[in-house]
């Protein structure tokens, strides 16, 4: 029975392999992007596939003919590419020539996952994009520079705005009651729930 299970044992060592790099992978690239990992079917086979690629990518350079012929150092590198990988991605992605990039070979897609996520992204010099929030039902507008938002959807959707400016409609026009334009430590939290429509201030070049 106990070589039964040091037999068990060394084969899923052995096997273990095709799911860690992936599952790294997607650990640190999702932490990137400010989102949870959920645990499902999923993320396994996301997992597996992922770290075949790696493997067979490493194998193919090393000319290794399986498994059998891997040392010590061989699952460290592999593992370290997998931290590597969306760490480098992640750059790219946020670098200032990838939309042009795109755009000149026709792409028009976007590698953000939601439109908050794009707003925010477009602020390449992290200065704040300004956004005028309307928030209809409570007759509030909210002016001020975006600085954070939640990324994941899975969480309740909130904003940040600082050095923001608070109006109140009166008679039809918007009235400034709070002016912390000057003040960029003053924050305001917006439920992202409440909010009708933003309007966005940037530059025509981004």
């Amino acid at each position: 029975m106990s070589d039964l299970i040091q037999e068990i044992l060394q084969i899923l060592e052995q096997y273990f392999i095709y799911l860690y790099p992936g599952f790294v992978t997607i650990f640190i690239y999702l932490f990137t992007k400010a989102k949870s990992m959920k645990m499902d079917k999923i993320l396994i086979i996301s997992s597996i596939v992922i770290s075949y690629v790696y493997v067979l990518i490493y194998r193919l350079i090393k000319g290794y003919n399986g498994l059998s012929d891997f040392k010590g150092y061989d699952y460290v590198i592999i593992l370290l590419i997998s931290i590597l990988c969306p760490l480098i991605w992640h750059s790219i992605s946020r670098s200032k020539w990838i939309e042009p990039v795109l755009n000149s070979i026709n792409i028009n897609t976007t590698i953000e996952n939601n439109v908050w996520d794009y707003i925010h992204y477009r602020d390449k010099d992290k200065k704040g994009i300004v956004l005028k929030v309307f928030l209809d039902d409570k007759d509030i507008m909210y002016e001020g520079s975006l600085r954070y938002h939640e990324s994941d959807i899975a969480k309740k959707q909130t904003i940040c705005l600082s050095g923001y400016r608070r109006y109140v409609k009166e008679n039809g026009t918007f009235v400034a009651k709070q002016d912390y334009n000057n003040d960029n430590s003053r924050w305001v939290m917006l439920d992202a729930a409440n909010i009708d429509r933003v309007e966005i201030k940037y530059d025509s070049d981004k």
